[in-house]
């Protein structure tokens, strides 16, 4: 009864049950006994009657799905016949038993009307198919498609009784469906590991253009025996679509995005376990994830940075001595006019800020700054009137860029070194990791100006301006060998390319030297590019540029002096340029762009536990820890790709070059993150690849550093379980007045401790501590490892790490001499117990005890903690336990420092304890104004036992303490 109402819907059929011999009896044709009807399986009769009616003896199925009884003649209605199986009886019997005999069977009828006459047959091989455009699909669509060449007919059989016994499909004909004409024959191919076993060849849909182009395919084959079968199936063709929802339309269908699928790209493809909703077609992600199909890594705290070119700092470091005097004088007379042409040219906001630092053989002899173009040229003239004797070609360079390539420095700020001379030999042992260091923590861009003297040989690429030139080009910059009369001309050419610019590469730095002999650089220029720039210095050599359609363009020259020229010529069209040069002798090239796509980069340490997390975080360091990073770059224009990057080790003995692919993220500032790579080098030049805006690929470069290295860092090896905690026989604490707190020596010595267990009650503890760490003369290298030794114990009960229970953030505080400030590591770079034992290992430089006693840059330490761009590494406002921690020897706080202290403490941001080591005594009053005042937040030690034990017991306990007391250590 279903079938016949599906197969008729529901029109009025005759069903062959009649009472022409006085009972109910079903036909069974010409010369055959009719079947009888007992009534009970079955029977939908009208009105429940099945009384027999001598009036009305047949029977039919009406549109109400009920059996009508009327005359045999009045009405006319369908017919549905169906030949049985039977038995040598002639009754219908079970489907595989006794079968129709096979052969070919002859169907003959006669009406006078019109009528249509439907031959089906009851078995078990039956046919279902569909229609498909490629030959691997497998997902049968239930029509054709129009116009396409591609159509192909996929078919599943079943009715395989036996595996030595299989029928086989051979051809399909296509036929219309109304008239029956033949428009196309293909041959069947059977296939591996597909539900729908058969493939037909192509074909192209009959009456593509007719709006009605329904069709028959007749599936022609043999059965398990050998004989001919045939099974008909409809189909019709849709017409052409010419749109698709996520894809292209192309030869008749859609072609579908990476991440759709279905016939009109509807159905999205939810990766990284993201759900598909299925009530509208859209994806459901799981936490971590964002887009349209959960592709993108998400951020679950951005932080808050604003990517600007301007608002930068304009430093000249100058050697003000009798043998610079020239060039001294020369730049000084002309400074106003320079930096208002460049300002007026670029941008009035470019420079926000102007330093100078004046130094001598001695080292640095002044350091100012200024808001403004004329307070600026003032300071320079104040600075500049006496010159020093102390004239020499080896001079403290590395030392005086360390002093003012500080935290505090904007990123991407402009340096000009003008001196005749380069780094002494002292200079290069002693201050050459932190120059390199802090330059690369800044992003400052140095530029190297050697002025010709009579004094020193003007070497620019041996000699004692090697590693100078070394570093001005790692930070983007490069080193000018120039006349002193013209340093104000250089100036005035060279500034106004640097705004708006990126670097595109170095191509005669090869193996630590400058060559260009037989040189050919390829380099990507996109669309967005307004300038190319060109700064040589070479002999002979003269450049020849191919543009991307094969002609030569002739590069205008805007400033020489001997043998240093500049070069530009504007961009003609997006694509891959050649320069070519050739120059026996020393010989340096550089190409710069401006405009185009810019890069901001930065990096995020990889946690050692859980380190898949890296990708969801946005707390980034401007250099990366010694270990696993993730690159990260803010591209402003969202239409950029940003594609993969070559990560090039500036020392490394075996020259492994390392690349990682860049993927897109989301709800991050920084929204592009980088496969995981290894920082084991002293530093890096990094190139960047991407895809611009139409198509045509762009490279930028840029120098990093890997914070930690000092020649020898190791990593160390993971926790591989719970080490006990030290443990010291009846060790007892006295406090005195305002000194601080001091402690009576244990019985026994220790060692630093590994971390506990989650068992400890200091476990689930929550506090952010900074240590600020005295580095000074006044500090040796046993005391420091001493102070080691102390935070280790001191935080080993904890569960120490970025974005868990003790973030950590340590800095270090160089003596006077140098006068400066280095982060060790911000709160993020410090991802567990494993990594503060790293960070403090490289925490005391080779340089640290020559930096002079003192701590006038302990203010910087303040400030720092303070600034936004370390807060925003991890500073969490979701607890009050914030803690700064001083710890030096006999180091005097200054005042100003103080002052910056109680500014802190007012705030409310941070409390601060101060710790002395082996100070006897000298320096506990002024720790305890540092303090503010507060009694017991002054530690003191006299010994290493005290320090590395009751007193490190102390400092654990204070931040245990003010987690459940609202932030008060004292």
């Amino acid at each position: 009864d279903d079938f016949i109402s599906e197969y008729t819907m529901d029109k009025a059929t005759w069903i062959g049950l009649n009472s022409l011999n006085g009972t109910w009896t079903w036909d069974r044709g010409v010369g055959q006994n009719g079947g009888s009807y007992d009534g009970t399986s079955f029977g939908p009769w009208a009105n429940g009657d099945s009384n027999i009616d001598p009036n009305n003896p047949c029977v039919y199925r009406g549109s109400d799905k009920m059996w009508h009884k009327t005359n045999c003649d009045t009405a006319s209605y369908f017919y549905v016949c169906q030949k049985y199986q039977y038995t040598q009886e002639f009754i219908p019997n079970d489907m595989n038993d006794n079968d129709v005999p096979a052969g070919r069977w002859q169907v003959s009828f006669s009406s006078p009307g019109e009528c249509t006459i439907e031959v089906r047959v009851q078995s078990s091989l039956q046919v279902f198919s569909g229609f498909v455009t490629h030959v691997l699909d497998d997902y049968a669509l239930p029509d054709g498609i129009s116009n396409s060449t591609d159509n192909r007919i996929i078919t599943h059989m079943t009715g395989i009784v036996s595996v030595n016994h299989i029928p086989y499909l051979r051809y399909a004909q296509i036929m219309d469906g109304k008239n029956g004409t033949l428009y196309s024959a293909a041959t069947y191919d059977y296939r591996i590991g597909c539900s729908y076993e058969y493939l037909s060849q192509n074909f192209i849909c009959p009456n593509g253009g007719n709006t009605d182009n329904r069709f028959a395919v007749i599936h022609i084959g043999e059965d398990q025996s050998g004989l001919p079968f045939q099974r008909i199936t409809a189909g019709v063709c849709q017409a052409p679509r010419t749109t698709c929802r996520n894809g292209l339309y192309w030869n008749g269908q859609c072609v579908c995005d990476e991440y759709y699928q279905g016939t009109y790209c509807e159905v999205p493809i939810c990766v990284n376990g993201g759900l598909v909703n299925t009530a509208d077609n859209t994806c459901q992600c799981p936490s971590g994830y964002a887009g349209r199909n959960c592709q993108f890594d998400y951020c679950f705290t951005p932080v808050n940075t604003t990517f600007s070119n301007d608002g930068k700092a304009f430093i000249v470091v100058i050697e003000t001595t009798t043998q610079n005097q020239a060039a001294v004088k020369k730049f000084g007379g002309d400074l106003t006019a320079i930096l208002n042409n460049v300002t007026s040219a670029t941008s009035s906001n470019w420079f926000s800020q102007y330093i100078l630092v004046t130094f001598d053989s001695n080292g640095v002899m002044s350091k100012g700054s200024a808001t403004n173009v004329n307070d600026f040229v003032n300071l320079y003239n104040t600075n500049t009137g006496t010159l020093s004797n102390n004239n020499n070609c080896n001079l403290p360079i590395f030392a005086t860029i360390a002093t003012v390539a500080t935290s505090d420095l904007p990123s991407q700020s402009i340096m000009y070194l003008v001196t005749t001379g380069g780094s002494s030999s002292d200079d290069t042992t002693n201050s050459i990791y932190t120059a390199f260091n802090n330059a690369a923590n800044t992003d400052v861009m140095i530029n190297y100006v050697l002025i010709v003297s009579d004094s020193c040989n003007g070497e620019v690429t041996t000699g004692s301006s090697m590693y100078v030139s070394d570093l001005a080009v790692a930070t983007d910059g490069n080193t000018y060998l120039i006349d002193a009369g013209e340093i104000s001309n250089f100036a005035g050419a060279h500034l106004p390319t640097l705004y708006n610019g990126s670097l595109l590469g170095t191509p005669s730095l090869t193996n630590q030297s400058h060559q260009c002999t037989e040189t050919v650089f390829f380099f990507p220029v996109d669309r967005e590019v307004q300038t190319v720039y060109l700064y040589i210095y070479a002999e002979f050599g003269e450049p020849s540029i191919v543009s991307p359609d094969g002609g030569t363009m002739v590069p205008k020259s805007f400033y020489a002096d001997k043998n240093l020229f500049f070069y530009s010529f504007p961009s003609a069209g997006q694509g891959i340029y050649t320069l070519s040069i050739s120059d026996p002798g020393v010989c340096m090239v550089q190409v710069r762009v401006q405009g185009g796509s810019e890069i901001y980069p930065n990096f995020i340490t990889v946690p050692s536990i859980n380190g898949s997390v890296a990708s969801n975080l946005d707390n980034s360091s401007p250099v990366p820890n010694i270990g696993q990073n993730l690159l990260v770059i803010h591209m402003p224009d969202e239409r950029v790709e940003v594609q993969y990057a070559q990560f090039w080790p500036t020392r490394s003995a075996l020259g492994e070059i390392q690349y990682v692919q860049l993927y897109r993220r989301f709800n991050c500032f920084y929204e592009w993150y980088s496969d995981p790579f290894t920082c084991d080098e002293d530093g890096y030049f990094i190139t960047v690849f991407g895809i611009g805006s139409r198509g045509a690929p762009w490279a930028r470069q840029f120098y990093t550093k890997c914070s930690g290295y000092n020649g020898s860092s190791t990593l160390a090896p993971p926790t591989t379980g719970p080490t006990p905690s030290p443990t010291t026989t009846s060790p007892t604490t006295t406090t005195t007045g305002n000194t601080g707190t001091t402690a009576s020596p244990p019985t026994s010595t220790t060692t630093p401790a590994g971390q506990t267990t989650s068992t400890s009650k200091y476990y689930p503890v929550n506090a952010d501590v900074v240590f600020i760490i005295d580095i000074s003369q006044a500090v040796t290298q046993s005391q420091f490892q001493d102070t080691t030794t102390f935070i280790l114990n001191a935080l080993n009960q904890y569960n120490v790490g970025y974005q868990k229970g003790v973030q950590v953030g340590i800095l270090t505080v160089y003596g006077d001499n140098e006068g400066f400030v280095s982060t060790t590591s911000s709160f993020n770079g410090i991802s567990d117990y494993n990594s503060l034992k790293n960070a403090l290992a490289n925490g005391y430089p080779s340089d640290a005890s020559a930096s002079g006693t003192g701590q006038a840059a302990l203010i910087q330490a303040l400030k720092i903690v303070m600034a936004p761009q370390f807060k925003g590494t991890g500073y969490r406002n979701t607890t009050q336990n914030h803690l700064i921690v001083y710890i030096t020897t006999t180091s005097t706080p200054t005042q100003p420092s103080i002052d910056q202290a109680s500014t802190i403490l007012s705030s409310g941001d941070y409390k601060i304890v101060a710790v002395s080591y082996q100070g006897g005594g000298s320096n506990n009053d002024v720790l305890q104004k540092l303090v503010g005042g507060n009694t017991g937040c002054v530690l003191t030690a006299a010994n290493q036992g005290d320090y590395t034990g009751t007193v490190a017991q102390s400092l654990t306990d204070k931040i245990f303490n003010a987690n459940s007391n609202g932030g008060s250590y004292c």
